[in-house]
């Protein structure tokens, strides 16, 4: 992670080889570690000028783009990511054509599928409602944990489990491929407040389950997938922050799983509670949220499970966050009611994690002062 140092030999090995296209790729990603954005698009450009059949040139450049809120260029150069070596994501071979908003779907079926992270097929399902005045029939191709809560936004018969047998259909979309196709721009993004519910039947099973509340509920993610590529940017110890949660508040951990060390942790704490199996999939996840008063979450699925519901989300991110969140700013245009708290460049989690506590707390003595006045 020296940065500085990255760039001064990349700047040489460029400086030997004026041609060398992979060290202007390089130098461009620790140019972008460093927010340097500028800077990086330039060598990425220039890369990708050296090596049109680049892959990774382009996918760096959208990434940056994006980073920045520019939509217009990020989006379309995104479409670059299937043909990246370094992209997770497999590219389906299907003999219906891709669909990017050019083609009319009137009386078509198009078939919209995931891609990547449970959290990406949460945050970019929104464009689902959008298909309605395009006056064609959706089917929806989605991982299990997330069947059940997908049902907010299409009838169950057009659900299918990912890789099961599909019915026929005209065209398909990758549901990351949406915002290119509906020409999404930071001030067009749509359904910013909710598009997700929960089951108001789950909803009063976990009211009877916590009982009587004392303290405001906060709801906690400390960490991602460990498989995740940046999980090591994204996720925290629990030992490093459970002193940091304060007894005033009743916290009740997201997480489905855990460590024994988390176990022990949990365990010693008064004020945490972990449900572990009882939180099953996504829409029981969700209900559960839905009587809390807060998340407090790493950059992770629940972060945007709870921002489609519309839960106050106090979301923690590392010095460089992912692109989605953009490089700055305390505010998404992606979630109206999530909060940003961002590591400084010291890269510790103590102080987002301090602000997010003092945030909630000050909103709940607001709010209480507001009903006294009421």
């Amino acid at each position: 992670k020296k940065f500085d140092l990255a760039i001064a030999d990349y700047t040489e090995a460029i400086t030997h080889n004026p041609n060398h296209f992979r060290a202007l790729n390089n130098r461009g990603m620790a140019l972008r570690e460093l927010r340097r954005f500028d800077e990086a698009i330039e060598d990425f450009g220039d890369c990708v000028d050296l090596k049109p059949d680049f892959a990774d040139g382009y996918l760096n450049k959208a990434l940056t783009h994006l980073m920045i809120g520019d939509y217009k260029i990020g989006w379309k150069l995104y479409e670059h990511r299937w043909s990246s070596a370094n992209f997770t994501s497999k590219k389906r071979d299907f003999d219906k054509p891709l669909w990017v908003g050019t083609q009319s779907l009137s009386g078509k079926t198009i078939l919209l599928h995931s891609e990547q992270g449970l959290g990406d097929s949460l945050q970019f399902c929104r464009y689902i409602k959008n298909f309605t005045k395009l006056k064609c029939r959706v089917l929806l191709e989605i991982e299990s944990p997330l069947l059940g809560i997908m049902e907010n936004l299409l009838p169950v018969a057009q659900i299918f489990k990912k890789d099961s047998s599909l019915p026929t259909f005209d065209f398909h979309c990758p549901l990351m491929s949406l915002p290119l196709a509906f020409n999404t721009t930071v001030e067009t993004i749509p359904f910013s407040s909710s598009y997700l519910a929960a089951d108001r039947d789950r909803i009063r099973w976990w009211q009877e389950h916590l009982g009587k509340k004392k303290n405001p509920r906060i709801g906690l993610v400390w960490r991602g997938n460990p498989e995740h590529p940046k999980d090591q940017r994204r996720s925290i110890e629990l030992a490093s922050i459970v002193n940091k949660l304060t007894p005033d508040f009743d916290w009740y951990s997201l997480q489905l799983e855990i460590s024994d060390e988390e176990k022990y942790l949990i365990d010693q704490n008064t004020h945490l509670t972990h449900f572990g199996p009882l939180l099953g999939d996504f829409a029981e996840t969700a209900a559960l949220c839905k009587v809390l008063d807060a998340v407090v979450c790493v950059d992770t699925s629940i972060a945007h499970l709870c921002g489609a519901i519309g839960l106050p989300v106090h979301l923690l991110l590392g010095f460089n966050a992912d692109f989605r969140w953009h490089a700055e700013g305390e505010t998404t245009p992606w979630y109206m009611t999530t909060r940003i708290y961002r590591q400084e460049t010291d890269r510790c989690w103590q102080r987002p994690l301090q602000l997010a506590i003092d945030k909630i707390r000050t909103s709940h003595e607001l709010c209480l002062n507001q009903q006294q006045t009421t």
